[in-house]
């Protein structure tokens, strides 16, 4: 995993999981480690509300 602070890019969300369950895990469990995760349409920082 990457250190605190980092952003993890994903052109497309299934890059991030095989369903939206998994993705959204996937960015609250980076989201809590204090790692954002962007994607052309969805942007997340942990300052921002969670999904």
């Amino acid at each position: 995993m990457r250190p605190p602070g980092d952003t993890i890019v994903a052109y497309t969300l299934d890059r991030l999981g095989r369903n939206l369950r998994e993705v959204l895990k996937l960015v609250h469990d980076l989201g809590e480690k204090g790692i954002g995760a962007h994607n052309h349409a969805i942007t997340t920082h942990r300052a921002v509300s969670m999904l």
